[in-house]
């Protein structure tokens, strides 16, 4: 016994409306987990590690108290390079002014000091047309990364008079870990020597 094609049409019509009263209501639970998630956190869940934007504010901090330190001792501010093309110096740049809110000078100064790895001769997308190598020899330099071999001293022997050892950091959200980042003061910036 086969159903006309119009109850059929009716019945999956039917079906329809009534899958969709239960889609919509996992959807919704669906996006309202990850968007607590990605703000909060969920308990017993730890973030994955490439999670990008996870955990910035924590490693501006980070990154603030070492230039702080390098400040102190030599008396100028070391500026502070992402050790990839673009997504480190332009997270430090932005969460380091952030930390900064009121004090539009401090503000300039954490953007301003905040550069590319086009300083060792790579691709790092606009740092490279907003600063010139050149301009900046004589500086201390805070090298930060997300893993340790993009601190490790063969990019920087030929550049720098001081190269000091490698240290890292944790970087959390809501007091979870979310990634370990890698950095090395690096004094006196140059021209590379052959």
């Amino acid at each position: 016994v086969t159903l006309p094609y119009r109850e059929l049409k009716s019945t999956f019509l039917c079906f329809l409306k009534w899958l969709w009263k239960f889609s919509a209501t996992i959807l919704v639970i669906v996006y309202c987990t990850f968007l607590h998630y990605a703000t909060l956190g969920l308990p017993f869940v730890p973030y994955t590690d490439d999670l990008f934007l996870f955990g910035w504010d924590n490693l501006a901090k980070e990154v603030e108290s070492v230039s702080q330190r390098v400040e102190d001792q030599s008396g100028i501010r070391p500026l502070a390079v992402g050790m990839d093309p673009y997504q480190i110096s332009s997270g430090l740049a932005f969460y380091r002014a952030k930390l900064h809110r009121g004090d539009r000078q401090k503000q300039q100064a954490a953007i301003e000091t905040t550069l590319g790895w086009h300083l060792f001769g790579w691709d790092a997308l606009m740092y490279e047309f907003w600063a010139k190598p050149k301009d900046y020899y004589g500086q201390a330099i805070i090298a930060v990364g997300s893993s340790k071999i993009r601190v490790e001293k063969p990019y920087f022997q030929k550049r720098f008079v001081q190269v000091y050892s490698i240290h890292s950091f944790d970087v959390t959200k809501n007091d979870k870990f979310v990634n370990r980042y890698y950095y090395r003061v690096l004094r006196n910036y140059r021209q590379p020597r052959n």
